[in-house]
């Protein structure tokens, strides 16, 4: 595992625990990058095995969230009111392609 920065927020250090859990649940082996730079772009973590590359991009929402790749996103707020959140997945498009 090789972490470039230390990981600020909690979500993300999160994330990384599950996804590392996960690895040793199934023994399978990977190379984890985690919180590091390519190209001027910070990316969250990024695993390698033999069988698959994932890119993970946590998000740093403390409640609920649902929605759609390409639709609208929702954070559960509270008294249950699900309130309407930006689709990070539609911005981190966004900025991948400029």
């Amino acid at each position: 595992m090789y972490v470039d920065e230390a990981i600020e927020h909690a979500s993300e250090r999160d994330v990384l625990a599950a996804l590392v859990d996960s690895l040793l649940y199934a023994g399978t082996g990977a190379s984890i990058f985690a919180n590091f730079h390519i190209g001027g772009r910070q990316m969250d973590c990024l695993i390698a095995t033999d069988a698959l590359t994932l890119v993970v991009e946590a998000k740093h929402f403390s409640r609920r969230v649902r929605g759609k790749v390409n639709g609208l996103w929702q954070m559960r707020a509270a008294g249950s009111v699900w309130k309407h959140v930006g689709n990070s997945y539609l911005q981190h498009l966004a900025r991948s392609t400029r």
